[in-house]
């Protein structure tokens, strides 16, 4: 085990880089372009196993972790506070939309993401933190070819790929504090995720015998 690797990563490790190893195989050919919805913690891990492979575009709340995104990465950061995403993709792409949206956001951005596809491109969802109901018009699905696939987690095959990129130093999941599990620091930890404020994972530290 690398030293320089933290325990608030090794514990993340399979949360954030086995879901996007099992998510990965989706790439098919260079200049392949993908749109991470609210760039969440999967998204960002997916855009460092993409780096240099994909033209990743991704979508996050403020400039600040907007060009976060971009030096993670992504090949074009979009403020989703500011900007009209779909408008911007479609600039992006030459109005060809894009060939996968990696989605975990749900019920208030699944319909941006259907339109966002191109001609046979896919929707990968791995999550639905705003809602799990949403409408689907099968006549678009069917007339242009979509698809819809799930992905939740992975195997020993993707753990080992992860492993090495992890010990490597290609890839590290991304944490935004460590915290001691305390009243005050979880509620604080929800109020900031509830808000969309962090860049990354909120890890609490459980106190050992001798500290205690």
């Amino acid at each position: 085990m690398r030293r320089d690797i933290k325990a608030a990563q090794r514990i993340n490790l399979p949360v954030q880089l086995v879901i996007a190893q099992t998510i990965a195989p989706c790439k098919q050919a260079e200049g392949f372009q993908e749109l991470f919805l609210g760039f969440p913690q999967v998204a960002r891990s997916t855009v460092w196993l993409a780096e240099h492979r994909w033209d990743p575009i991704a979508t996050s709340g403020g400039p600040e972790k907007t060009a976060k995104a971009k030096r993670l990465g992504a090949h074009l950061a979009i403020d989703y506070t500011r900007e009209d995403v779909l408008e911007r993709v479609r600039e992006a792409t030459s109005g060809k939309g894009v060939d996968l949206v990696l989605e975990n956001v749900g019920q208030a951005t699944f319909a941006t993401s259907v339109k966002a596809l191109r001609k046979g491109g896919r929707i990968v969802t791995a999550g639905a933190t705003t809602g799990g109901v949403f409408p689907v018009d099968i006549g678009d699905l069917y007339w242009r070819q979509l698809a819809i696939l799930g992905s939740t987690m992975g195997g020993p095959r993707e753990f080992a790929a992860v492993s090495r990129l992890v010990f490597s130093g290609k890839v590290r999941p991304a944490i935004d504090r460590v915290r001691p599990l305390t009243q005050e620091d979880v509620r604080g930890g929800h109020a900031d995720l509830e808000k969309g404020v962090q860049f990354g994972k909120i890890v609490f530290r459980v106190a050992s015998e001798s500290t205690r």
